[in-house]
């Protein structure tokens, strides 16, 4: 887990980033360091650069994936979720959909297991539940 944390200090000659914290830098090179903000963006690495350390771990495509969709009970969500991921090409496997609801009764969580064969579509999916204005969340 990152505990580091970064904030600006605004200088009168110049803007600079203070870095505090133990896991994410080694302890000496850490406490009461500053950096321009030059060197502080370039500590910091790029989404598509960053690849995992054990490839047998974490997303394979293709796969199956479960989905999680949280809204407002009238939202129907155990029927509109299928119909979401069914109509961008993704194949819900029977028997898989949960339902939760909150405490309250005011809002479901519906998940659902599909096969995906890409990333693009993964991402596509969540994008499409999305769009709809009563899905608050997708996880």
């Amino acid at each position: 887990m990152l505990r580091a944390s970064l904030w600006l200090a605004r200088n009168a000659s110049s803007e600079q980033v203070h870095y505090s914290g133990r896991d994410l830098f080694s302890e000496q090179a850490c406490n009461g360091t500053e950096l321009t903000r030059r060197s502080a963006l370039d500590m910091v690495q790029d989404l598509d650069d960053i690849h995992s350390q054990r490839p047998d771990q974490g997303f394979q495509f293709p796969g199956v994936f479960e989905i999680t969709a949280i809204g407002s009970t009238e939202a129907n969500l155990e029927v509109r979720m299928p119909e979401v991921l069914s109509g961008i090409g993704l194949h819900v496997l029977s028997g898989s959909t949960k339902v939760r609801p909150s405490s309250a009764g005011n809002y479901l969580s519906v998940s659902m297991s599909f096969t995906c064969p890409s990333r693009e579509l993964y991402d596509l999916a969540h994008a499409k539940l999305r769009e709809d204005l009563h899905i608050h969340w997708t996880l």
